[in-house]
Formats: structure tokens, C-alpha cells, sequence
């Protein structure tokens, strides 16, 4: 593994240039990319429509707000104000301001925790405390890493590199808590596979 940039700072996701320009997601910018519409079908499998889903590192709400459409009570946690300030209308009462490791926990608890593209810009001390208020907030849990391959980082920018393994990680996931890439053909595949009991929620989780 190279050895990991330095981590990214909280305020590069309060650059515009972040979200359209030179220091994170290129021109056109930051969407609601194809890959929302994989995560919220296969979140979608594992529980029942008003089952409640927490986004944690939800950007500007786009997977929150597919959940909603598909009948789910989802919420969102993001840092950054000028992505909550960029979410859709419709959902923008329901992004909470926040981080991983630190986020309100009054309108929880939730069912399911989703956190994609987010645990990779962690520090270690950073995912000791995000998964232990993730295990506070939901019994359940599916986080997905970006840019698996340290060498091929996902937006040619410090927040998406990946600091340890999936290995570290898996041996890190609390019981229910699930770890996976976030590449677009890994979550097409889970879409088209039987659903891991482990993340089951709204229902039998024997």
C-alpha cells in the first residue's frame, strides 16, 4: 500500500472548486450520478418502505432523496454547508449538519446506516469514533469505500484516497455493520445478487 496524502480538511468541501472545478469532481461537477440509482435499488432490497435510513456523508441529499421517492423515511448527515445549501428543495429538511465522528443523534435512531464514499477520508481515531456512533444510531450498516486501489485515487483529490485496506476495515465493522467497494459495477452486482442477511433490517435478521 503507498503511503497515504495527507488528510483532507473539512473546509475543502466548503470550496466550490471541490464540488465543480480543479480540487475535486471535475466539470461538469458534482450530480446525481447513474451510481445513486444502484445504492438506493439495492438499499431498497433490505428493508420495507418506511423503514428509516441514515446517509451519513450525503453531499448534496441525491441518495436521500431516492430513498424518499422509493416510500423510505431516509435522513442525511453532511459537514459541509454549501452542499446541504445545494440539496434539493426537497429534502433539505432532512440533512443534518455534521461529520462521522460527530453528528446530532435526537432525530435517530435510524434502521439502517449507509455511509459511501466517506470512511476513506477518516483517520484512524476519526473511524474508531464513527463506527461506534454508527453502532449507537442503527443496529445495521453498509459502508462503501471509494478508490479501493490507493494508487488510482476516485477524484484526483486528497478526501478520496484510501488511508488502510479493506481489509483494516472489515476487521474493524461492528456486528450488522457491512464493508464493501463503492465502484459502480460492485454495487450493479449486489442489485443482482441475494441479499447478506447481515444487513437485513424491517424484518426477520435471524
Amino acid at each position: 500500500m503507498q503511503n497515504p496524502k495527507p488528510h483532507a480538511s473539512l473546509a475543502l468541501y466548503e470550496d466550490p472548486e471541490y464540488w465543480n472545478g480543479s480540487k475535486g469532481y471535475r466539470p461538469p461537477g458534482f450530480a446525481d450520478f447513474l451510481l445513486n440509482s444502484y445504492r438506493a435499488a439495492y438499499i431498497a432490497t433490505l428493508g420495507s418502505p418506511g423503514s428509516r435510513i441514515l446517509d451519513v456523508g450525503c453531499a448534496f441529499g441525491y441518495l436521500v432523496r431516492r430513498l424518499r421517492w422509493r416510500g423510505y423515511d431516509a435522513w442525511g448527515i453532511e459537514p459541509s454547508a454549501y452542499a446541504r445549501a445545494h440539496a434539493p428543495d426537497e429534502v433539505q429538511d432532512y440533512l443534518l449538519p455534521g461529520s462521522a465522528a460527530d453528528f446530532p443523534t435526537a432525530a435517530g435512531p435510524w434502521d439502517l446506516y449507509v455511509s459511501c464514499g466517506v470512511y476513506e477520508h477518516l483517520t484512524e481515531d476519526e473511524a474508531q469514533q464513527a463506527l461506534a456512533l454508527a453502532k449507537q444510531v442503527a443496529p445495521r450498516g453498509l459502508i462503501s469505500l471509494a478508490a479501493l486501489d490507493p494508487a488510482k485515487p476516485q477524484h484526483d483529490d486528497d478526501g478520496h484516497d484510501l488511508l488502510r485496506p479493506l481489509d483494516w476495515w472489515q476487521e474493524r465493522m461492528p456486528p450488522g455493520y457491512t464493508v464493501m467497494d463503492d465502484d459502480t459495477s460492485a454495487w450493479l452486482d449486489l442489485v443482482k445478487t441475494p441479499i447478506p442477511s447481515a444487513v437485513v433490517f424491517g424484518g426477520s435478521q435471524d
